[in-house]
């Protein structure tokens, strides 16, 4: 199954609708529906974020899939691009540290190396974050569930 939780900056963090149903927040609780991003049930079903949502500030996401975590992040470029990937990289990932956003540049947070957002699912290797495909489908920005899947590896 998947299921997705929304981390915004500052650490605030909300559970989103899986499979069209409201999701188990924290504690139990259930959420009351809205939500930034939307899948269906299955490790191969989809995950969306409505296009109006992201911006130039990256938004992080965890989705379960396949009884294991996968973090990502989304962010918009300066030329207007939707820019998406794993929040993790070929040399540093054992450490499970990810990125944050500085400004216009993603840091890894084990080395602190610098990446333009700009370049974010254009470069590719060494600590460069792990490019996620994704697609426009209409007003969202679309994961296919198996995508999201092959990057579990990074997060075991």
């Amino acid at each position: 199954a998947v299921a997705v939780a929304f981390v915004a900056g500052g650490g605030k963090e909300t559970t989103v609708i899986a499979g069209g149903q409201p999701a188990q927040a924290a504690g139990g609780q259930t959420t009351d529906g809205d939500s930034d991003a939307q899948s269906g049930r299955g490790s191969d079903a989809p995950v969306s974020v409505p296009l109006a949502d992201i911006t130039g500030e990256a938004s992080f996401y965890t989705a379960q899939v396949d009884g294991g975590e996968v973090s990502f992040f989304v962010v918009r470029g300066s030329d207007g691009d939707v820019r998406s990937a794993f929040n993790a990289c070929q040399v540093c990932f054992q450490e499970k540290l990810g990125y944050r956003q500085e400004s216009d540049v993603m840091v890894c947070n084990n080395c602190g190396r610098t990446f333009p957002v700009d370049q974010v699912g254009v470069e590719h290797g060494g600590c460069n974050p792990i490019p996620l495909e994704a697609t426009v489908n209409g007003d969202s920005f679309t994961f296919a569930g198996d995508a999201l899947a092959s990057g579990a590896a990074l997060f075991k």
